[in-house]
């Protein structure tokens, strides 16, 4: 039987129902990190303007681990792209290999070159992502390959960023 061949996890099923109020506690208090992305997805839903603004406090602040930072950026990138990629130039903390993935694809995801172009800070956000990378190690830079490969072609970034 197809239908019960996904079953949703305990946590996504602990909070399913949960109202606003308590999603919000669980992010601002919660110590279990699956627990705490559960409700931020949820609340990422029903609160587009907490989950942009605690999201980015969370990405500023190098919160928690990069899986947990690329669960955020999943949630929050779509709502307002300038904003959240602002707030990643504004890090003092480099970007972790999986996290700096996870920016690539969500920007492939929900951006088009044309929207790319007329953000006020693209090219700072070139430079910083051409920074970042150049920070990775040989094996890491393999590793994304393809995945950089269709983030050039797209933004037509070959001059740029010769790989």
């Amino acid at each position: 039987m197809l239908e019960n061949y996904y079953e949703k996890s305990d946590v996504d099923k602990e909070i399913e129902n949960y109202p606003k109020e308590k999603l919000i506690y669980i992010v601002e208090n919660g110590y279990d990190i699956e627990l705490i992305e559960a409700a931020f997805q949820k609340l990422s839903f029903i609160d587009e303007d907490y989950a942009l603004t605690k999201g980015m406090e969370f990405l500023r602040n190098d919160e928690f681990d990069p899986y947990f930072q690329a669960c955020i950026i999943d949630c929050i990138y779509q709502l307002d792209r300038e904003k959240v990629l602002d707030c990643i130039l504004s890090r003092t903390a480099d970007v972790d290999f999986y996290f700096f993935e996870e920016i690539l694809r969500r920007m492939l995801a929900y951006t088009t070159y044309e929207a790319l172009m007329k953000m006020k800070n693209y090219k700072s956000y070139i430079n910083y992502l051409f920074e970042q990378y150049n920070k990775y190690s040989a094996d890491e830079k393999s590793e994304m390959q393809d995945l950089l490969k269709e983030f050039v072609q797209e933004f037509h970034l070959e001059a740029l960023w010769k790989n």
